[in-house]
């Protein structure tokens, strides 16, 4: 996957489902996707917290940009601060999340993976975290003979992916070379938040505010794990 800022529950529920989890941050960054942001509940409606990047561009790999030299981190930590400071396990889970809001860190790829491994490890999950950019040497390829070409390379006898990748992979080109093909599909039992109605989708920041770490713990097996079809990919 792809290193995101934040990410929602279902990226950990990915995490902790596999032994190696292998980010992608030497891919071209998407703009307007989640790589730089991602959205809390600010009086009840779901807003962006925007990490602000120095010369974006699609064009460029998500591990040659950085973050912008200004002081964004303290006033995205006192939004984050005034959007939850009702909520119940509001000190519990700032302690978590201001030190990796904090890192002093600017290269993007680097501050985003440290910041899914502090929240990894929070939550417990164990699975060895590692970069593309750093751990193999196969940019020359694209796709899913990529994704195979990491696997082979780790020994691994299954892939596993978020559900919205079904489109991309095909179990025939997994099995071929020994290996299963398999899914992520992410649900999320509702939880009190400071909203009328329940909100989905929302950076793990919410999670962790209104249900704690052992809360947001007891989320991370809610997910079904589809198999792959000899036509997943179309």
């Amino acid at each position: 996957m792809q290193p995101y800022f934040f990410p929602y529950i279902g990226y950990f529920q990915l995490i902790a489902a596999v032994d190696r989890f292998v980010i992608l941050d030497d891919v071209n960054f998407i703009k307007r996707g989640w790589i730089n942001r991602n959205r809390i509940l600010i009086n009840a409606s779901p807003c962006w917290l925007s990490i602000p990047v120095a010369n974006i561009s699609q064009f460029r790999r998500i591990s040659e940009h950085t973050c912008c030299d200004r002081p964004w981190r303290q006033k995205m930590l006192r939004s984050i601060e005034m959007a939850y400071r009702r909520a119940p396990f509001f000190e519990e889970a700032y302690s978590v999340i201001a030190p990796i809001l904090a890192n002093r860190q600017n290269d993007l790829a680097t501050y985003l993976a440290d910041g899914i491994v502090a929240l990894a490890r929070a939550l417990a999950i164990t699975a060895d975290v590692v970069t593309t950019s750093r751990n193999y040497a196969n940019g020359h390829l694209h796709g899913q003979d990529r994704i195979i070409a990491i696997c082979r390379q780790e020994g691994a006898s299954q892939y596993i992916n978020a559900e919205g990748g079904q489109d991309l992979y095909a179990e025939s080109a997994f099995a071929a070379v020994g290996m299963s093909l398999s899914f992520v599909a992410t649900t999320v039992e509702p939880y009190s938040q400071l909203s009328p109605a329940f909100i989905g989708r929302l950076s793990v920041i919410d999670m962790l505010m209104n249900i704690g770490i052992q809360g947001t713990k007891a989320q991370l097996n809610s997910f079904r794990l589809l198999p792959g079809s000899p036509d997943s990919r179309q």
